[in-house]
């Protein structure tokens, strides 16, 4: 699964298997094995995994 994002014409790319459904909450991994939910909709879990990396993205791009 595939994400663009217009935020600086940067695509934004995560792993199909980073979404997992529990009980019927929807959850994600992190890359370094944190699962992040729970959520009640998977859409809501995109989203907010969408927003991590762009998050993390920030971070890696902050000059200090």
């Amino acid at each position: 699964m595939m994400r663009r994002t217009d935020n600086h014409n940067e695509m934004i790319h995560f792993q199909s298997g980073r979404l997992a459904q529990q009980n019927s909450e929807w959850f994600y991994m992190t890359r370094d094995g944190k699962q992040i939910g729970p959520f009640k909709r998977k859409e809501d879990a995109e989203g907010d995994l969408t927003a991590f990396i762009i998050y993390l993205q920030n971070l890696e791009n902050t000059d200090y």
